[in-house]
């Protein structure tokens, strides 16, 4: 009997606590593989807590394949990633979100524009749900979409408000929705960096790094994520102190690597040659970045 093909695509998935979230991913997924014949994928299930709580509701789904990592009160989601990173069959790795569901054909969509330009790395963006949907009743892709209103500032998630999208325009920071990693590349760069605990910092940090290696970020409006709502207080993961240390770190990872303002883009790959002046002349301007 022939070897079973490795997926194309692993989803890698940081746990805890989640149950409500978890009990929708799981069968939206499963409708993905069915009405959509998009199979070339696994979903890899970190949880990270004191005793193993989700591995029942994975077993019914053969392409889940679920971990437990012995965590105490601080959730390490960069740790967790790293584990299912282990284990991942896939060409390309993406850290996703329990509480992301992809919109009609987005999967397959995504991964086929990841192989097509493999210098570029393409992110999507989410949308916000004011209400999750139920798993018993769970709408149709495209009827979920169809049901929101384009003029209700509540889908509008963070990272695509006023002052994150400057920031990411002026100091070079760099973030995506599930921007889908080439395999060999997530792991030269080591993956996410594990001294971030909480919530935060840990995917700009991954983003920007990989970016540093040669790669453009590029975000695509036909790559859409419907996020599900969650409350966000939660004890070792949502904590102001957490945060706080996470974005103090990020800052103090930045300057370690020698770069300043936008030092994601001031790259080998990005960065416009220095043009040299004529013998004896005065030397001439560099280009603008």
């Amino acid at each position: 009997m022939a070897a079973e093909k490795p997926p194309t695509l692993s989803l890698l998935t940081a746990y805890r606590a989640r149950a409500s979230h978890l009990g929708v991913l799981l069968p939206w997924l499963a409708r993905v593989r069915e009405s959509e014949g998009f199979t070339d994928f696994e979903l890899i299930l970190a949880e990270g807590d004191t005793h193993p709580a989700a591995e029942e509701s994975v077993r019914p789904y053969p392409w889940a394949r679920y971990l437990h990592v012995p965590m105490e009160r601080v959730f390490n989601k960069a740790l967790l990633i790293n584990r299912a990173a282990e284990q991942a069959r896939g060409d390309y790795l993406v850290v996703y979100d329990v509480d992301l569901l992809p919109a009609e054909g987005v999967l397959a969509r995504h991964l086929a524009l990841a192989q097509s330009a493999p210098h570029l790395l393409f992110a999507g963006y989410r949308v916000q749900l004011v209400e999750p949907p139920s798993p018993e009743t769970l709408p149709a892709a495209r009827e979920l979409l169809e049901s929101l209103d384009d003029d209700d500032p509540r889908h509008i998630c963070p990272e695509d408000q006023g002052g994150p999208t400057l920031n990411y325009l002026l100091s070079g920071a760099r973030f995506g929705v599930c921007p889908y990693f080439p395999g060999a590349l997530f792991r030269s760069v080591g993956g996410p960096h594990e001294g971030y605990a909480g919530w935060g910092a840990e995917d700009e940090d991954l983003v920007e790094r990989v970016c540093a290696s040669g790669l453009a970020l590029v975000r695509s409006y036909d790559l859409l994520y419907f996020h599900l709502p969650h409350e966000q207080a939660q004890a070792g993961w949502y904590e102001p102190e957490l945060i706080d240390a996470n974005r103090r770190h990020l800052a103090g990872r930045r300057r370690a690597r020698g770069r300043g303002a936008r030092w994601c883009l001031n790259t080998p790959a990005a960065r416009p040659a220095r043009r040299r002046a004529p013998r004896g002349s005065r030397r001439a301007p560099n280009p603008p970045h």
